[in-house]
């Protein structure tokens, strides 16, 4: 059964995104210079199709969202998120991007927070995501939410980054 993620937030509206929303989703990434520098790419509409669907090996396509946060009918940020993902009870952020302007004002750590609150009532105990370690805002945002290197070891990508597995354990546990 597909989580109603569309609900887990009382301040933004999220929706799944289509074909239809990759020019407000386009304007955001590009907006974004300093990691796609890192990267080495550009973004492209090419890009986002490719990850709206992509789904990885093992993953019921049921588990992929690839959702846009509103404010008001402001796109204000992106994220592509698979739960139940390597196993039933993790999930896996793949991908999040706030618009650039709204950066540092609290909104990307507000959406991880409810984001994290609806997957825990969900079953889900742990998140994990890559972060590029040449990057140190992107490293000092999951950190200061919470996430910390996992055991995985650090692995090199295509670009030369290193890339290090985030993780945050989100079980609650009742006093007995």
């Amino acid at each position: 059964m597909r989580l109603p993620l569309e609900y887990s937030s009382n301040v933004y509206k999220i929706k799944f995104l289509t074909g239809e929303d990759i020019p407000d989703a386009l304007a955001l990434c590009q907006e974004n210079t300093a990691y796609y520098e890192l990267i080495k790419t550009r973004p492209s509409e090419e890009t986002l199709r490719n990850a709206m669907s992509h789904v990885p090996e093992g993953a019921d396509p049921e588990d992929k969202f690839f959702a846009g946060y509103y404010q008001e009918d402001q796109l204000v940020a992106l994220m592509d998120l698979v739960v139940r993902y390597p196993l039933p009870s993790n999930a896996c952020i793949n991908w999040f991007m706030v618009k650039k302007d709204l950066q540092k004002t609290g909104i990307g750590s507000r959406i991880i927070e409810e984001l994290l609150f609806f997957l825990m009532e969900s079953g889900i105990e742990v998140v994990r995501l890559d972060a590029i370690e040449e990057d140190p805002e992107t490293m000092r945002f999951w950190t200061s939410n919470g996430f910390f290197p996992s055991l995985m070891e650090t692995r090199t990508d295509d670009n030369g980054n290193h890339v290090t597995e985030l993780e945050r354990q989100i079980i609650f546990r009742k006093q007995l």
